[in-house]
C-alpha cells in the first residue's frame, strides 16, 4: 500500500493484550490532513478498545497504544526530535504531525502532541525556543498573538526546527 499512498496507518484490533490481533484496520491516503485526523480517530478509538474491551471497563492513570505499550512524554519528546531534526524549512502542522503517525505508527492522540493544553510536546518546545512558529491568523479579533495548535479553515500553523 505504501508503494501507491504516502501516508499509511493501521490499528490492530485484538480482544486481549498480548493475543494476536483478530485483524487490523487500515487507511491509506495522500492527504496529510486526512491521515492526521484518522491517526487520532485510531487513538481514540484505541483507548476505547483497551478500557472497555481488553480490561472489562477498568480505566488506567497510563494511557496504551494499540500495540499495548505505554508510551510517555520523554519517547514522544525524542521521536518529535527526531523528525524535527529533518525539518529546517517550515512545514504545515498537519504534514508534521501526518509525517509523524507515519513513521511511528499511532502512539497518541493530538492532544499530547499539539493541542495547545499546557503540556504538549510541540508547545513545549516553542515555549523553549526548539522550534520557530508561524500563525496565520498571526493575531486574534483582539489583537493578541494567536495562540492556536490546531490548523482548521482560516488557520494555518508553520513550524520548523530553529536553527
Amino acid at each position: 500500500m505504501r508503494q501507491k499512498y504516502h501516508y499509511v496507518l493501521d490499528m490492530p484490533i485484538r480482544l486481549k493484550p498480548g493475543q494476536h490481533p483478530k485483524y487490523r484496520m487500515v487507511h491509506a491516503t495522500n492527504h496529510p490532513d486526512g491521515c492526521t485526523l484518522m491517526a487520532d480517530n485510531i487513538a481514540k478509538r484505541t483507548d476505547r478498545l483497551v478500557v472497555e474491551i481488553q480490561n472489562n471497563g477498568q480505566l488506567s492513570l497510563i494511557s496504551q497504544t494499540a500495540e499495548n505499550e505505554i508510551i510517555d512524554d520523554v519517547i514522544l519528546l525524542e521521536k518529535v526530535n527526531n523528525l524535527l531534526e529533518a525539518t529546517r524549512e517550515y512545514t504545515r502542522l498537519n504534514k508534521f504531525l501526518a509525517d509523524f503517525y507515519n513513521a511511528h505508527g499511532v502512539l497518541c492522540d493530538l492532544s499530547r502532541l499539539s493541542s495547545g493544553r499546557g503540556g504538549s510536546i510541540l508547545k513545549t518546545l516553542e515555549k523553549s525556543g526548539v522550534i520557530d512558529v508561524q500563525r496565520n491568523p498571526a493575531v486574534t479579533e483582539k489583537g493578541k498573538a494567536a495562540t492556536f495548535w490546531q490548523e482548521s479553515k482560516g488557520k494555518t500553523l508553520l513550524l520548523r526546527k530553529r536553527s
